[in-house]
């Protein structure tokens, strides 16, 4: 798919027409809304599989996320369903096994799948990485409506080539299945002659199968993240939901905040000392009025990472334990006590 600039200002066109029939869609939904002033009808289906629930005009749509390690994938997820359901760190590998956030709305539900970075199988030889790396990326894409390939435009020295298990796992997505190109951290980028360049380079790269459209994005930021959400809403499809209204991720609580954890002892500790430590929930309580009270144990392999860990005067391990509540409470919207515990195995 070679794309000239003729193409270029049609995907501009495009996107504007789209926001402008986002807006159309909503407004025309709340006119109907209250035009029948009627609370909205929650029904299960009477057959024994009670996943799907049913409500009238409902609209679902299931997105596959995929792309290389650190290119923003969960950074992403998060912000399209406004809740840091899913772990992020400045560090590679850090989702390890896929997942879902739900974002749900008026009629229509979006669910995203969270999937680990591509990986070769030396990589996960090397890394001594679970299965999960290799196999949830095509899992995802196989139960998928739409597919989206993050890609990493700020990085100057890989930007102009899609990886290559992206192209291989990308020719093995069913040829109805739209696929979109997601160009992240453009922010990192001034010259937007650049991002033309780079959108008509990658979509006529050997190998790449046609795309249905291109955005945009810096996920950090939230800049052109809307657009996209607005984008796959008005794709969606008529179909029963999967989720619960209330509900904004298939994993547990406890699991989110493990994961959280792990991935701020990412962010804060160097080199390899995040992948050899290991975690342990303690203690979970959730209170009448919403509050969480937890606790987690990290173990150190000895004592001098242990005082690494703590730092001076415990600063580290404060600090740590300050910002993981911080993403808890936006991800749980509740008020969030978190206790961290540090012990030497040696």
């Amino acid at each position: 798919m070679s794309l000239s600039y003729i193409d270029m200002l049609c995907i501009i066109q495009k996107r504007i027409v789209q926001n402008a029939y986002s807006l159309t869609r909503c407004f025309t939904s709340q006119i109907i809304n209250c035009q029948q002033n009627q609370p909205e009808d929650h029904l299960l289906r009477s057959e024994d599989n009670y996943t799907f629930i049913r409500r009238e005009d409902t609209r679902f749509l299931k997105v596959a996320i995929v792309g290389a390690p650190n290119a923003g994938k969960s950074t992403l997820v998060n912000q399209l369903v406004n809740r840091t359901v899913c772990p992020t760190s400045s560090k590679v590998h850090t989702t390890q096994t896929k997942c879902n956030a739900i974002y749900s709305t008026e009629n229509t539900q979006l669910v995203f799948i969270d999937t680990p970075g591509f990986i070769t199988p030396r990589e996960q030889t090397k890394f001594n990485l679970n299965n999960s790396f290799q196999d949830d990326p095509q899992a995802s894409i196989k139960i998928a409506d739409v597919v989206g390939i993050i890609h990493d435009a700020g990085n100057r020295w890989t930007r102009n080539k899609l990886h290559q298990k992206s192209l291989d796992l990308l020719n093995s997505v069913n040829s109805d299945i739209p696929i979109l190109l997601i160009l992240n951290k453009i922010d990192q980028i001034k010259d937007k002659k650049i991002l033309l360049e780079l959108i008509k380079t990658l979509t006529s790269e050997k190998g790449c199968p046609k795309l249905t459209d291109v955005f945009l994005i810096s996920a950090l930021n939230c800049d052109g993240v809307d657009t996209l959400r607005e984008y796959l809403l008005c794709t969606a499809k008529s179909q029963d939901w999967q989720y619960n209204e209330d509900t904004y991720t298939d994993q547990s609580p406890e699991t989110i905040i493990q994961q959280t954890v792990r991935a701020k002892l990412m962010d804060f500790l160097p080199k390899e000392i995040p992948y050899i430590l290991h975690s342990t929930l303690e203690y979970f309580e959730v209170y009448p009025d919403g509050r969480i009270n937890t606790s987690i144990t990290i173990e150190c392999p000895n004592k001098r990472k242990t005082s690494l860990l703590i730092g001076i005067k415990a600063q580290r391990i404060k600090l740590i334990a300050e910002q993981c509540e911080n993403e808890l409470r936006h991800a749980f919207r509740a008020p969030v006590r978190l206790k961290l515990n540090v012990i030497s195995k040696k």
